[in-house]
């Protein structure tokens, strides 16, 4: 431990420790022989111990492929990476469980790497969001931090859901289904728990997979701010007629300078390597009397010219280096163009914090699109279009966002957007009334969501719109209930900050209809995201629901659940709300599975 080879400790760690335990198990006369039935392994840890268990992609098991790990549990699981490379790592994952702390304040917890983890787990799997949990609260040894809750609410949570998990996995002791589906509590007191279970092969309805659409969109390709910028997305050697780009130059810089008489301009271009037009255009202009300028020798001295000010207008050109270079110059001209100075700029650099500072006085940024080839005008700075050429450069041309500048040119370009695809029958979703629905990427650190993958987004501000799941028929007789996954979005403004209630209907062939509250699930509404305490960030959280279908057919005695046309969500019990729904299957109940 603590080594320069910290990692790869814990490779020999585990195998050491794996191997002992082995040849115990399996020597004569020693207090551990036969303490390990070898077809009923499972793995365990806390924070790093977790850690050991994954890291490797269970790596360390390689040498014992022989044994069938049944299952992990990881209790407050310490990665140490960002989620997205830990996915691949869990997508292969014997059945998995996660019990972590709100108030973990550990750097490596504390951003929602332990709910990322649990999507990528095997079936089945687990999870239990413990509200005012710490990292050290599960040890009898360690400091509680910022937990809101005693440590024997930490071990006793802990406890439960060990027990109920191995229990299951390990003894295929089905009583234990109740508490992990959240049927029962997991400990009989209150906790606000909140836990998922995603069953071994249910039926599925909707996992809401988008489609990738794409949708065309003009990339700015000039911006800029009304008499004072123009952003151009091109360098100024890229294009294919010189003539058509000088002149295109030539227009810009008159339009600036238009109010001024016997203009100073001052020249920067870092480098070439077609026909630098700039420099060009700025002579043809001197020639004809039209301004008097002075060209930068190096980055230093644009600096330091723009620091000595007096210029009527600024032309630069930044087109050589990395696309996250920072130069001496980045500052002051951004602060010129902030403090209404005029400019021309080109800047190739898609990932300097110099740059976007540069393009953000300019009222623009960015798109993420780069090297498009044709100019299409906005107005009359040019006619027809221009086409540009690479002269050897990495990125020649980059898409701009229009911000508070205006457009002034476009190329063609494409957005890609999520689009709600089919359900699992392959049949499209219907939504009507006053509803916002979509697809949403639950992984986004900077929402709060930490479920990779993608769920079924609904707003609403007045009750009474619907989303209808058709089921053409669908034969759900020998199945016990309909269970989905739900979340309060907490930083929606349709939010209420209070529980969510609504309508779940199912429809059969015939058309008879029965209608059953989201509430009476064992866990009552849906409860706003679970309160994480200051210094923590703010969290939305998935709750497994199960609704059995005998409350449908108590609600509805001729309801026929061998011949289901439809699931139908009414939002229709709170005035307004922000949710995603995920993962609507029809599973068992009670003992079985």
């Amino acid at each position: 431990w603590g080594g320069d080879d910290f990692w790869s400790a814990h490779d020999v760690l585990f195998d050491e420790a794996f191997d002992d335990l082995l040849t115990w198990n399996a020597e004569p006369g020693h207090p551990y022989e036969g303490l390990l039935d070898l077809d009923r392994i499972g793995l365990a840890g806390h924070s790093h111990g977790t850690a050991l268990l994954t890291m490797q992609s269970l790596g360390p098991l390689v040498p014992w492929a022989g044994i069938d790990i049944q299952g992990v549990a990881l209790l407050a699981p310490c990665p140490d990476e960002a989620m997205e490379d830990y996915l691949n790592v869990y997508g292969g994952m014997a059945p998995l469980q996660v019990i972590y702390g709100s108030r973990d304040q550990d750097g490596c917890v504390g951003y929602g790497q332990s709910i990322a983890v649990y999507e990528a787990g095997g079936q089945p799997r687990h999870f239990v969001h413990l509200p005012g949990g710490s990292h050290y609260g599960f040890t009898d040894e360690g400091s509680l931090l910022d937990a809101t809750i005693s440590r024997e609410d930490h071990q006793d949570t802990a406890a439960a859901g060990w027990l109920a998990w191995w229990s299951y996995i390990l003894r295929d002791d089905r009583s234990a289904l109740p508490a992990l589906r959240g049927d029962e509590p997991l400990v009989d007191r209150d906790l606000d728990l909140r836990t998922q279970l995603e069953e071994r092969a249910p039926l599925v309805v909707d996992r809401f997979v988008p489609e990738s659409v794409l949708d065309d969109v003009g990339l700015g390709a000039i911006v800029g701010l009304e008499g004072q910028t123009y952003i151009n997305g091109f360098l100024s050697d890229t294009f294919v007629d010189e003539a058509a780009g000088q002149a295109l130059i030539e227009s810009e810089i008159r339009d600036l300078l238009e109010p001024v008489a016997r203009p100073e301009v001052l020249l920067w271009v870092d480098d070439a390597l077609g026909t630098e037009l700039y420099g060009v255009a700025v002579d043809a202009l001197e020639a004809r009397g039209e301004l008097v300028s002075t060209t930068a020798t190096s980055p230093d001295d644009f600096a330091a010219q723009l620091h000595a000010g007096g210029w009527d207008l600024v032309i630069a050109g930044t087109q050589n280096g990395s696309i996250g270079s920072l130069y001496p110059y980045d500052e002051p001209l951004a602060d010129w163009i902030c403090a209404g100075g005029r400019a021309i700029v080109s800047d190739f650099r898609t990932d300097s914090s110099g740059a976007a500072s540069i393009l953000a006085c300019g009222g623009t940024g960015f798109t993420g699109d780069t090297n498009y080839t044709t100019l299409w005008p906005d107005g009359d700075l040019f006619a027809d279009s221009l086409s540009l050429s690479n002269p050897g450069w990495g990125v020649f041309s980059v898409g701009l966002e229009t911000g508070s500048a205006a457009r002034h040119a476009y190329a063609d370009g494409a957005v890609e957007r999520l689009s709600l695809g089919p359900n699992a029958l392959g049949l499209p979703l219907e939504v009507s009334g006053p509803l916002e629905v979509t697809s949403v990427a639950t992984l986004d650190n900077a929402r709060g969501l930490f479920h990779p993958g993608s769920g079924l987004e609904v707003r609403w501000s007045e009750p009474g719109g619907s989303v209808r799941e058709p089921l053409g028929g669908l034969d759900a007789s020998g199945l016990d209930a309909l269970a989905m996954r739900a979340l309060q979005l907490h930083d929606a403004p349709e939010s209420p900050g209070a529980e969510l209630d609504w309508t779940v209907q199912l429809e059969d062939v015939a058309g008879v209809v029965a209608a059953v509250a989201l509430s009476a699930a064992p866990q009552g509404p849906l409860r706003e995201s679970p309160d994480v305490g200051a210094g923590t960030n703010d969290k939305s959280v998935y709750e497994s629901y199960r609704l059995p279908l005998s409350a449908f057919t108590d609600a509805a005695p001729g309801l026929a659940l061998d011949q289901l046309a439809a699931i139908t969500w009414v939002f229709d019990r709170s005035e307004s709300g922000a949710v995603v729904l995920d993962d609507l299957v029809f599973a068992r109940s009670g003992d079985c599975e």
